[in-house]
């Protein structure tokens, strides 16, 4: 008798033990907590710049323009030159400026390219204004550079470019393209995320 009602009372709690204990992992899955982070964005002035050097929008190879143009607010720069066998030197068609006067900031580099494989070298050399070498970055190689150099307060820094590509073959039909960041921060000891 007494194992009858114990299987009655299995029957008549079975089907609520199997809805709660499917309905309890689902309420649990479901479940989201957030903590509120509140903070304050504002805005200040760049202090590096960029500005054409001393050879932009010069005549450059074959009659071309030395083509380089700077973004509104200075924090942008593009160029067109021409390269052709042998090494080509471009020397200062840009310039990194920094505007504050009481600090120094690290400049970095990363780059890409569709270069042709006959281009051998390609070179991105910053100098100071007496000509003298502050570094260099290799454009091929592309990649994050590091912290390269400190630029003072108030201080131009001239960026120079060298190609060097092999002869013995046609000349490109079509143009190749750079892409080059500078980094700029008050501290050597982080890396950019991009």
């Amino acid at each position: 008798m007494r194992a009858v009602k114990t299987r009655k009372l299995l029957k008549v709690l079975a089907l609520p033990l199997t809805l709660l204990l499917i309905a309890v992992p689902l309420a649990y899955a479901g479940v989201i907590v957030s903590y509120p982070i509140n903070g304050t964005v504002n805005y200040v002035t760049p202090t590096i710049e960029f500005a054409g050097g001393s050879n932009a929008n010069q005549t450059g190879l074959g009659g071309n323009t030395i083509s380089v143009t700077i973004g509104p607010n200075k924090t942008s720069a593009t160029f067109n030159i021409h390269i052709t066998y042998q090494t080509v030197e471009y020397h200062d068609i840009l310039v990194i400026r920094n505007t504050d006067t009481a600090n120094a900031y690290w400049i970095g580099f990363s780059s890409t390219n569709t270069l042709p494989a006959q281009v051998y070298n390609a070179t991105l050399l910053i100098t100071d204004d007496t000509g003298a070498k502050i570094a260099s970055y290799d454009l091929l190689t592309g990649g994050w550079s590091g912290w390269l150099f400190q630029i003072p307060g108030n201080t131009t820094y001239h960026i120079n470019l060298i190609f060097k590509m092999s002869e013995g073959q046609p000349l490109p039909t079509t143009a190749a393209s750079i892409s080059l960041k500078l980094y700029w921060s008050n501290s050597n000891t982080e890396t950019p995320f991009e």
